[in-house]
């Protein structure tokens, strides 16, 4: 059977507060019982024997007076028990009760013994009078105090601290109550929670607002959370990869032994027409452009793989961008789309695989126009390209911008990873390959918006310096 926590905390707490109370009770009831005593007794010995050594006579008047004092009864006898005078009228009634019980006139002041009387029950007390009457007979003063009184003065010391106790006994287990089952609440709710974790729901829980051990854990609870869902798109990731590996092999082996045929016919045909200087131009783009689609598809194969086929090398980056510009023509003219250029006329040496990075600029230019030209056919915003490549005493930084919209807010996040695309007919892979030829030359790829328009950078060291990426 579960017993929930606030009860398994509040039955110790319940015995130990009971235990104390009862252990205080007990102590207390003693202290109060003997100083209670200890008062009544020091007032009464007070009145008696002021009353004891007096030299006036002790009559009822008198003996009615100093009973108010002693918080007491009084009462005089002769030595043979015949009352003399007395307080009150119940103190005259107790005459044959005390008679009966001690004819001695031998001092008894304590209230040990009790004596019932037709008045009531009280605590008796004798004490021998030092002077004797006119005739030399000894008197006795007997002192009655009701135990009525005295249990009311002894309740009104000892009740009050016990009740203040048991008050703040209650008040405590109440508290504690209320404290244990906030604290089941939430243990149950962060309970919850992580079974939600378990099921592969990695939201992150509501955070108390009480600084306290329990918004440490739910904090604790949102970090696990946040490292499961990092792993979880790992393993997918990972999973993804190898699937693109595994069927892209198959694949890319088919459609590279017909772009080499298809090549093959080219040159071909090349040897034996006689074709015009601007005829071997467009057969040598063509051979070109067969010629990326088999580096390409070794590019798709690498990054299922995880490296590239390729020698790294020293490559010259603005050469590499002239290429892509040749490559790309027919495309952007065929989007209506135009395509500007700042390139520096010196070398811009950077290391990395010839193809690789070849493919990498080529891919940004080609999404470029892409997205320019269906930015221009929806809004009818010119469709404007430009590519520019600069470079400092350390780093060379290539720079693609296009007037399109830019990713779509689903991917915006994601546009580097694989099967990241907001195409119809995309697959997702193009970015991850332009990250991957960078990213084996130690340089990186980042995008954003600047002035309405998307950019890409692709930052890389100079070939003879390390490069702090911006």
């Amino acid at each position: 059977m579960r017993i929930p926590i606030r009860f398994q905390l509040m039955g110790p707490l319940v015995a130990v507060a009971a235990v104390s109370l009862a252990t205080v009770a007990v102590v207390y009831g003693q202290l109060a019982t003997r100083q209670t005593r200890q008062r009544i007794e020091c007032q009464v010995s007070g009145v008696t024997q002021v009353l004891r050594q007096s030299s006036f006579p002790l009559t009822d008047k008198v003996l009615q007076q100093m009973a108010g004092l002693a918080g007491a009864e009084l009462l005089l006898t002769d030595d043979a028990g015949t009352p003399i005078a007395a307080s009150s009228r119940r103190a005259d009634a107790a005459a044959t009760a005390v008679n009966e019980s001690s004819h001695s006139t031998t001092a008894d002041q304590s209230l040990g013994k009790t004596l019932t009387t037709p008045a009531g029950v009280y605590f008796h007390s004798t004490w021998p009078v030092d002077r004797p009457d006119r005739s030399g007979a000894a008197r006795t003063l007997h002192v009655l105090v009701a135990k009525t009184e005295y249990d009311a003065a002894w309740r009104a010391a000892f009740l009050p601290p016990i009740l203040v106790g048991a008050i703040a006994s209650a008040a405590i287990a109440g508290v504690t109550l209320l404290a244990t089952g906030r604290l089941s609440r939430l243990m149950a709710r962060i309970g919850g929670e992580v079974r939600r974790l378990a099921d592969g729901d990695f939201r992150p829980v509501e955070t108390p607002r009480l600084n306290d051990e329990s918004r440490d854990l739910a904090l604790a609870v949102n970090r696990a959370a946040a490292r499961l869902a990092e792993y979880e798109e790992e393993v997918r990731s990972t999973e993804r990869l190898k699937t693109l590996a595994t069927l892209g092999a198959g694949m890319a082996h088919e459609v590279r032994n017909a772009a080499t045929g298809c090549r093959m016919a080219i040159d071909l045909h090349a040897e034996e027409c006689d074709a015009s200087t601007s005829g071997r131009d467009t057969l040598d783009v063509a051979k070109r452009q067969l010629g990326l689609i088999e580096g390409r598809l070794k590019q798709y194969l690498s990054v299922g793989k995880g490296a590239s086929d390729g020698a790294i090398e020293t490559v010259d980056l603005t050469q590499v961008a002239r290429d892509a510009l040749e490559l790309t023509a027919a495309a952007a003219r065929h989007a209506g789309a135009s395509v500007g250029s700042q390139l520096p006329a010196g070398v811009c040496p950077v290391r990395g695989v010839p193809e690789d990075l070849t493919h990498a600029v080529v891919n940004l230019l080609l999404n470029a126009i892409e997205a320019a030209a269906k930015r221009q056919a929806l809004v009818g915003t010119p469709a404007a390209v430009s590519i520019q490549l600069r470079s400092d005493a350390r780093c060379a930084t290539l720079q693609v911008r296009d007037s399109g919209s830019g990713p779509d807010a689903s991917v915006a996040p994601r546009v580097f990873e694989p099967f990241a695309s907001d195409k119809p007919e995309g697959v997702g892979l193009g970015l991850v390959v332009v990250r991957s030829a960078v990213e084996l030359g130690g340089g990186a790829v980042t995008w954003d918006r600047v002035e309405d328009e998307t950019r890409f950078l692709l930052q890389m060291p100079l070939a003879t310096e390390d490069c702090q990426h911006a």
